[in-house]
């Protein structure tokens, strides 16, 4: 005969398993590799001309700091572009923020 069991000792045992460090799938552009996986992986291949756009950045420091060409807001794509906001919501947002702060100065004065 075989007990059914509910409730928290039903997924005690599941809860013991460790994740074993291992080599991401995904791979993120920003922030680094954390320490346990770090020396499982390679460094990453350089691009060539990498070096000249290293030298010509000015405030960047490091010694993988790529310096990629910004892109004007005016110049992207009609569909990555923000759509104009209308007065309507102008105002919304005005008296939403307002009612905001005179809500968070009525506490704040409270609280001395």
């Amino acid at each position: 005969r075989t007990k059914l069991v509910v409730g928290y000792h039903a997924v005690a045992p599941y809860r013991k398993k460790v994740v074993q460090p291992h080599v991401p799938m995904i791979k993120f552009r920003k922030g680094g590799i954390d320490r346990a996986v770090a020396g499982t992986t390679a460094a990453p291949p350089t691009r060539p001309g990498s070096a000249q756009m290293q030298q010509s950045a000015g405030g960047a420091t490091g010694p993988q700091v790529i310096v990629l060409p910004t892109i004007e807001d005016i110049h992207l794509p009609l569909r990555y572009q923000r759509r104009p906001i209308d007065q309507k919501e102008i105002e919304y947002i005005n008296v939403s923020f307002d009612g905001y702060l005179n809500c968070k100065l009525y506490y704040e004065s409270c609280i001395l």
